[in-house]
């Protein structure tokens, strides 16, 4: 086969072995070559396992010498490389089987080949006057099939960058050439260029590559920059004289495959009833997901009816003098190529009411604090109003009788299965009922919280014990793990407890113990701690806020609490106790009632405690018995912080010593602006609420609680660090991140070093942890409590399913909620860590 008018590949055309006029190439390594000279044609004669008699002539038929010859052998095929050493006349090279070469000759065994030798075109092709090009290319189509060791359609831009990763060092000096077919201009349709050119001067290659291309074509600049090209390229070995061939075929019936037709789809219930003198209407629907154009059909078309052609519309309104039974009507779609029918039914024109027809198949489940929604549809043939009626519809569903609608948001609490519902539609004399269907309501998990504050310290030789405690709200099984726990001490997989007795010789420090609770899908721990085993006495600890008001006839009572680390046993006393109070040794308990008669301040109370070698006390304090009311206390050490999405709740310390009914109320501000997100139990005086609506900041709460006489407050903040937790999650909302875009390894890094609202450990999310935050019924497309959003790209750590994905990243545009997975790691997008 003739390849002209072909353009590009990578052939180094060194020089290789060979000769004429009769003396052989000794640089020949590939099989056994013979060059022979004084035949009666004056050709030079090559062999190896089959003789080719080679006579060379230039264009006007005269024999040529001096010059360069080399054979070799590949995959079965004969290649042989004829040069002009003078580089006047352009190189030839041919690949092939013998028998594809050239005619058998008489002589036996000797094919004759004949080279015709053409000059080199004026103008060089390629980057510069130091071009070089082949005059003539020839290969058969067996030599073809074997050069397509690699192959696959690219456009000019992707051809360089392919041609640049087959370069090799050995290559150096080399030159290459790529060979262009079905272009109509058949004169120096190849491109040769040195493999130099390739490794350190891709812009010279390209952009002959580009000019040379759309030259052939009859293209303007630029017009082919999009436009898909296929090699097919073969690599020889050693000694060919060239490193690699390309041939380059333009992709237009290459790249691009018609795709197979397919047959529309067609759907829809006819209605079939219809009283006279009311409207009959059907729309059946259609969709073609080849976007063909279609057109509609019908038999036995009712004469009362009209029928669309462009929409499939049957309608029209029948008249008493229709009535009957219309059968075999069949509504048929086209694209042209394939039909598509729907199953054959028949329109009764009834004088009489017809019953109405309800359609519409409901949502079966539904995830607790999501929207549920079902919207049926009905039909009445004679226009009747219609009323919609409901059996066992579901405790958090909202029914309207005048739409047939069924929806509502369940709880968590109201998970379960709700059966037998039935959605009716009446026309007040007949009723049409839907199947019974039921609706369940899916819980999602919620991670399990651990608390509690370990004790530091213990003497060796006295019992340590520390119990924490879990929450699951979705009532999971819980388990316990730990890691670095003392060699002393034992834990309990069960409930968490570490418990355990030193010895002298394990004195010393514990570090880095960390107690986890797991529901089976997500963990959560307390902070790391340490245990330091002591040898000598610890001090006692006391701890207590006495009440310091008492209204007369009425009880007082103060407990307060005590803890020795060595396990000691500890001995009460008090200092100035009031003559009506009784005290316990054992216990420090401080009670009793006073009389109108002990009315005053009874001062400089102290309470002490003791294990034995040291003392320690509780800061002296004064009672007031009065006679009036006494004013309500209000205590205890609030939580402090709480991230969006997770519900805040502490319950300060109350008392009224007059054992008054309580009033609670509390006031939120931030930055002097009233909050609402904050609310207060009137009968508990319970503080709860979910800052996600109000967002990251500090919030300066007052908790007020009054006896209708006398009102006492309790003031503190509370810290919503920036972050939003989800599902179990704990997402990045932090100011200042939408406006740094980061390739993929710039955003993983990132997160890995991240330290925000006292975490650590953030990590990049999967694709399946941020399709979890996407809201598409928000704009932008994320769930309500984000403050921070850029309607743009966000990473994912999730490898893609592309061909290289390494290189490509997978994430979601939260503008509308879609994903891509085909975005270069080294484009810049946005990133939402999380832990």
């Amino acid at each position: 086969m003739l390849v002209s008018a072909c353009l590009a590949s990578l052939i180094s055309c060194g020089g290789g072995s060979g000769g004429s006029g009769g003396t052989p190439s000794a640089n020949y390594t590939g099989g056994t070559l013979r060059m022979e000279t004084g035949d009666s044609g004056g050709a030079t004669i090559i062999s190896s396992d089959a003789a080719y008699a080679l006579k060379v002539t230039d264009s006007g038929g005269s024999p040529m010498g001096g010059l360069t010859v080399s054979y070799t052998e590949d995959s079965g095929s004969s290649v042989i490389f004829v040069s002009d050493p003078d580089g006047f006349y352009g190189d030839v090279i041919m690949i092939g089987a013998p028998e594809e070469l050239a005619a058998r000759s008489a002589r036996a065994g000797l094919y004759n080949i004949g080279v015709v030798m053409l000059p080199k075109n004026a103008e060089p092709i390629g980057f510069g006057s130091d071009a070089r090009n082949l005059g003539s290319v020839y290969f058969s189509d067996t030599s073809k099939e074997s050069m397509i060791s690699e192959s696959g359609c690219y456009t000019p831009n992707e051809m360089v960058n392919y041609f640049r990763s087959r370069y090799q060092t050995s290559y150096s000096g080399g030159w290459s050439v790529l060979m262009f077919d079905g272009a109509e201009d058949s004169t120096a349709a190849n491109l040769m260029y040195g493999s130099y050119y390739q490794q350190n001067e891709d812009y010279r290659m390209y952009g002959s590559l580009k000019t040379r291309l759309e030259h052939l074509y009859g293209a303007s600049q630029g017009e082919l920059d999009g436009e898909e090209f296929h090699l097919s390229c073969w690599y020889p070995p050693a000694g060919v004289g060239f490193d690699t061939m390309c041939e380059v075929e333009r992709g237009d019936d290459i790249c691009v495959t018609e795709p197979a037709n397919s047959a529309p789809y067609m759907g829809g219930t006819p209605h079939t009833t219809v009283t006279a003198e009311n409207a009959y209407v059907f729309y059946p629907a259609a969709y073609d997901s080849d976007a063909d154009t279609l057109t509609f059909s019908i038999v036995n078309k009712p004469s009362w009816a009209s029928f669309d052609t462009a929409t499939g519309a049957l309608t029209g309104t029948p008249l008493q003098s229709d009535a009957g039974t219309y059968a075999g009507i069949v509504i048929s779609v086209s694209d042209g190529r394939e039909t598509v029918s729907l199953p054959a039914f028949s329109v009764t024109v009834s004088i009489n009411n017809s019953a109405p027809v309800v359609m519409g198949t409901p949502y079966t489940t539904v995830t607790a604090d999501n929207a549920y929604s079902f919207y049926p549809s009905a039909y009445d043939a004679d226009g009747d109003t219609l009323t919609w009626s409901i059996s066992n519809k579901p405790t958090w569903a909202v029914f309207s009788t005048s739409t047939g609608a069924l929806t509502g948001t369940p709880t968590e609490a109201q998970a379960g299965t709700y059966d037998d519902i039935i959605i009716s539609v009446s026309d007040g004399e007949d009723t049409d009922s839907l199947d019974a269907f039921s609706i369940t309501v899916a819980q999602y998990n919620s991670a399990p919280v651990v608390m509690g504050t370990p004790y530091t310290t213990v003497t060796a030789d006295n019992a340590y014990s520390f119990y924490p405690s879990a929450y699951d709200a979705d009532g999971d099984t819980l388990t316990w793990s730990i890691s670095n726990k003392p060699t002393w001490a034992v834990f309990s997989t069960s409930t968490g407890a570490l418990t355990g007795t030193p010895t002298e010789a394990q004195a010393g420090t514990y570090d880095d113990i960390i107690i986890s609770v797991s529901d089976g899908e997500d963990t959560d721990s307390l902070d790391a701690f340490s245990i330091t085993v002591a040898q000598y006495n610890s001090a006692p600890v006391v701890m207590g806020t006495p009440y310091a008001t008492v209204t007369a006839d009425n009880a007082y009572s103060f407990y307060p609490s005590a803890y020795d680390a060595d396990g000691d046993t500890l001995t009460w006393s008090i200092q100035n106790k009031p003559d009506w109070a009784g005290f316990s040794t054992s216990t420090g308990a401080l009670t009793g009632t006073p009389a109108e008669s002990d009315a005053g301040t009874h001062s400089d109370i102290i309470l002490s405690v003791s294990d034995g070698e040291e003392t320690v006390s509780l800061d002296s304090f004064d009672i007031v018995v009065s006679i009036g009311n006494s004013a309500p206390y209000i205590g205890g050490s609030p939580v402090t912080e709480v991230m969006k999405g997770m519900t805040y709740s502490y319950t300060p310390g109350y008392y009224d010593a007059d054992g008054d009914s309580l009033i609670y109320s509390v006031r939120v501000t931030k930055d002097s602006v009233e909050q609402s997100w904050l609310s207060i139990d009137a009968d508990t005086g319970e503080l709860t609420g979910d800052p996600v609506t109000a967002g990251a900041g500090a919030y300066d709460v007052t908790v007020s609680v009054s006896d209708d006489y006398e009102t006492s407050t309790m003031s503190y903040t509370i810290t919503v660090p920036p972050v939003l937790y989800h599902n179990g999650l704990i997402w990045q909302d932090e100011a200042g991140m939408i406006a740094i875009p980061r390739n993929w390894e710039g955003a993983k890094s990132y997160c890995e070093g991240l330290t925000l609202g006292g975490y650590s450990g953030w990590d990049m999310p999967t694709i399946y942890e941020l399709r979890e935050i996407v809201d598409t019924d928000n704009y932008p497309t994320i769930i309500a409590g984000f403050e921070n959003v850029n309607d743009y790209n966000y990473w994912s750590s999730t490898d893609t399913d592309n061909p290289v994905p390494f290189v490509y990243g997978w994430g979601i545009y939260f503008s509308d909620g879609s994903e891509f997975d085909y975005i270069f790691r080294a484009e810049e997008s946005f990133i939402r860590c999380v832990r």
